[in-house]
């Protein structure tokens, strides 16, 4: 038994693994009953056990698929979230499904929207794993309702809207540098006389936020813009002297870390 059945015109993504496996029932469902507060057996039905999950007000049930004659391991995990009385324009669903992980959204009827989702079991089971598909699943309800309300993701963030959060996560380009400058200082600029805005000004007072250039902000995120090197005071040791003193150059750490 399988969760999906897949024809040449089913839209369905197939993200499973192709590496089978199997498993425990019981740790799914224990993994299940931590993470949500609601979590309600609804028995099983033509083989398949169903859970119902209730998060912030969110319904969808967890269908668990038994391997064959092993009704207490799972082969497969599905997710199955009912959205009613929305729509969409086919280009506008075509937008969602584009940023799902691990699902897919499809019409089940006049103004009924059906979130699928799941995986097939591979390799030995861990609860942090399947945490991080329970992650997975959430940011796809989250895309969804992103997509079929309008609502922007700044608006239900109620944090986005407090100015110590606004300020201190502020990241702005160097103003001044190609295109991408002159596009940032019209944007940190508001009215006539060219006064900086807030934001502007908060990422200027941090004397911690480095301007950085076109692609500099990720170079910087990712590494690309930190050199790497052996202390030259502890030869990477960390500590100095008889006493084993912490080097006062790299703090201990071994390494000189600088920008290129």
């Amino acid at each position: 038994m399988s969760l999906f059945q897949f024809g040449k015109k089913e839209k369905i993504k197939q993200s499973f693994s192709d590496t089978e496996g199997v498993w425990p029932r019981r740790a799914i469902v224990d993994v299940l009953e931590q993470r949500y507060a609601e979590v309600e057996d609804l028995g099983e039905h033509q083989g398949f056990a169903l859970y119902g999950v209730t998060e912030n007000q969110i319904r969808f049930v967890v269908v668990l698929v038994p391997a064959n004659g092993a009704p207490d391991m799972i082969g497969e995990v599905g997710f199955l979230a009912r959205f009613v009385g929305f729509t969409l324009t086919d280009p506008g669903r075509d937008a969602v499904n584009r940023n799902l992980h691990i699902s897919v959204l499809e019409e089940g009827g006049e103004g009924d929207l059906l979130l699928i989702g799941g995986i097939k079991a591979s390799g030995a089971f861990q609860a942090a794993g399947f945490s991080l598909v329970l992650d997975a699943w959430r940011r796809d309800i989250i895309i969804t309702l992103q997509g079929i309300e309008g609502t922007s993701a700044p608006t239900a963030f109620a944090a986005a809207q407090l100015e110590e959060v606004r300020s201190y996560a502020s990241n702005a380009a160097r103003i001044g540098v190609g295109r991408a400058g002159e596009g940032a200082a019209r944007a940190l600029t508001s009215g006539d006389d060219g006064r900086v805005d807030e934001l502007a000004r908060a990422t200027r007072s941090a004397s911690s936020q480095e301007m950085l250039g076109q692609g500099g902000l990720l170079a910087a995120f990712v590494g690309g813009r930190k050199a790497v090197a052996t202390c030259p005071n502890c030869n990477g040791r960390g500590k100095i002297g008889m006493l084993a003193k912490t080097c006062p150059s790299c703090g201990g750490k071994g390494v000189i870390i600088s920008d290129q």
